[in-house]
């Protein structure tokens, strides 16, 4: 990844830690229940109206293929700023603060995962935010990849 020495916006998704660029998170917000699209993708969870601006929340972990988890108000939204796409977030366990991204890592060429990284006693499993509305469209209703 070519962002050494810049920051992550750490989270957890089932104990696991990973990170956005912290150049594309906007902000983080409280758990803010979605309305569901009818047929939409099972990437997608839905809409959600926050200060007047409607944003598109995707299912990070049907897209991670971690197993789904029902909403919870300990949940948090991760937005995104307009360089990963209009008005985009994702649901999280938790936040793991901002770290610095430096040293070493195992650079992926996945569509999804960008590298992983030690971090403190963790692995840091950085993730494209740019590329979660494209991997959205790249796989199936059923979350198959289309061929």
């Amino acid at each position: 990844m070519s962002e050494r020495g810049s920051h992550a916006c750490s989270f957890r998704l089932d104990g696991r830690l990973y990170g956005f660029d912290l150049a594309r998170v906007r902000e983080v917000h409280p758990y803010s229940p979605w309305v569901p699209v009818p047929l939409a993708h099972r990437g997608i969870h839905g809409l959600v109206n926050l200060r007047g601006r409607i944003h598109l929340i995707l299912n990070i972990r049907a897209l991670l293929g971690l197993p789904e988890k029902a909403p919870s108000e300990s949940d948090l939204l991760i937005l995104f700023n307009e360089t990963a796409g209009p008005s985009l977030g994702v649901v999280v366990d938790e936040i793991g603060g901002i770290l610095p991204l430096a040293g070493p890592s195992l650079d992926s060429s996945g569509p999804l995962v960008a590298s992983a990284m030690a971090a403190k006693d963790d692995m840091l499993t950085m993730v494209r935010a740019e590329a979660l509305i494209s991997a959205v469209s790249q796989r199936e209703p059923d979350g198959g990849e289309k061929s």
